[in-house]
């Protein structure tokens, strides 16, 4: 292996090399000791200097995931204090000043996905968390307002809670789909309280199962989830799936293996474990790109960490240094976009819905294919009661009927490129 790496030095350079990793070192001297030793070795160093002078044209799509839950304590149960002290970080996270210290290889600043939950279908709350519809997500509305410049993404992330309602920790992983379906509450209230509807998911702990696999493929196209080859004896299980940072869609039988149904799944490593978020996975995902396979390199965390700012210095230490490496680009994107890009949609057609109302029924077309088969459609009755529909087929698109008792209709669309549509009628 030594002798492989002199061959290389001698042509990439001694000096040159010898600097960008003096210098990487030097940056993250301070940072945790596990995370240095993880990414130190002579076969990382041998996989930097195999895949130099790569064709420029190509780039890594970077994928920086928050799991948006907002703040928790056991302690302090003063709502207002947890949210003021987090949004103060979230604030600083926001800024200007701060993403422009983060600058990919295109110059564009950083960018983060917002994965957003609601606390709902649980009867206890030990942890002080912002319960009910759209709590979480109101907030980081409010917020984002602010910081109007940013171009992150907003998208969902489930927790799936038990029928008993328990949140306590070893309640809180339910990896049965059947149980019950407020997964289907939680979309009707983002509908029409908010006008919004995902295009991307991220399952909580991420935990998914085929059950759940095959209802998204109902609805939502994109899926940030594998987390192979890691798995526990009860929770997420990952073991099966590709690890090699390459985008699959799913098998109807077996969410980790490769199939031929429509949604596809990106693989997104935990950003605070040093055995997941290390540097020889970031080579592993330059090699991957230099083999000309269909990449995202996507790393989760939460709104609540603390550490959050450290974790973001060091993985833009680490892109910086394999990319002068090697001398393949980076670019930071927001989820829907780097799907986008891997899966080459380089010409989309705008999705157009256009609906009609009648008397007691709506009719609805679409200019492009669906994911889906039809509509995701809710309606909120005159008893402020929310529940969803199945639309029925017809030649040139869906038909709709409804009765009197409805005063709000909510229409949500996805085709088959991640483009949406959300209409919400008053009746």
């Amino acid at each position: 292996m030594i002798k492989k790496i002199f061959f290389k030095l001698k042509k990439v350079g001694f000096k040159k090399t010898f600097y960008d990793l003096m210098n990487y070192l030097f940056k993250n001297f301070n940072y945790s000791l596990k995370f240095i030793l993880k990414s130190v070795s002579l076969r990382n160093f041998y996989d930097l200097l195999t895949i130099r002078n790569f064709n420029k044209n190509k780039y890594v799509n970077v994928v920086l995931c928050i799991d948006t839950e907002g703040p928790k304590s056991e302690f302090i149960k003063d709502q207002n204090m947890l949210w003021h002290d987090l949004n103060k970080r979230l604030s600083m996270l926001m800024s200007e000043s701060f993403r422009n210290k983060y600058k990919d290889s295109f110059g564009n600043n950083l960018t983060l996905n917002w994965f957003i939950m609601d606390h709902s279908g649980f009867n206890e709350n030990p942890y002080n968390v912002n319960m009910g519809y759209g709590t979480v997500f109101k907030n980081y509305q409010n917020l984002f307002k602010k910081f109007p410049n940013i171009k992150d993404g907003v998208y969902w992330h489930y927790h799936h809670p038990r029928n008993d309602g328990k949140f306590s920790p070893e309640y809180y992983w339910n990896s049965n789909w059947n149980d019950n379906k407020e997964y289907y509450n939680i979309l009707n209230h983002r509908i029409i309280d908010f006008n919004f509807f995902p295009t991307v998911y991220r399952a909580g702990g991420t935990i998914e199962r085929n059950e759940s696999s095959n209802w998204l493929e109902k609805w939502i196209p994109f899926d940030f989830s594998n987390r192979a080859p890691y798995s526990t004896k009860d929770k997420y299980k990952w073991e099966k799936a590709l690890s090699n940072w390459e985008v699959y869609n799913p098998n109807k039988e077996d969410y980790q293996i490769k199939g031929d149904i429509k949604r596809t799944i990106a693989r997104c490593l935990s950003i605070d474990d040093p055995k997941e978020f290390n540097l020889k996975e970031i080579i592993k995902a330059f090699k991957e790109t230099y083999k000309g396979n269909k990449v995202i390199l996507s790393f989760f965390s939460h709104d609540f960490n603390n550490k959050l700012f450290k974790r973001i210095n060091y993985l833009y230490s680490s892109l910086k240094l394999v990319s002068q490496i090697t001398g393949i680009k980076f670019k930071f994107n927001n989820s829907l976009n780097a799907m986008q890009e891997t899966l080459n949609y380089n010409k989309i057609n705008k999705l157009n819905i256009k609906i009609i109302k009648k008397d007691d029924y709506i009719s609805i077309n679409s200019n492009n294919e669906l994911f889906g088969d039809h509509p995701y459609i809710v309606t909120l009755n005159k008893n402020n009661n929310y529940k969803n529909y199945k639309s029925i087929k017809e030649r040139n698109g869906w038909k709709f009927k409804f009765d009197k008792n409805v005063k709000k209709i909510g229409v949500a669309a996805v085709d088959i490129y991640g483009q949406s549509y959300i209409k919400v009628l008053k009746i």
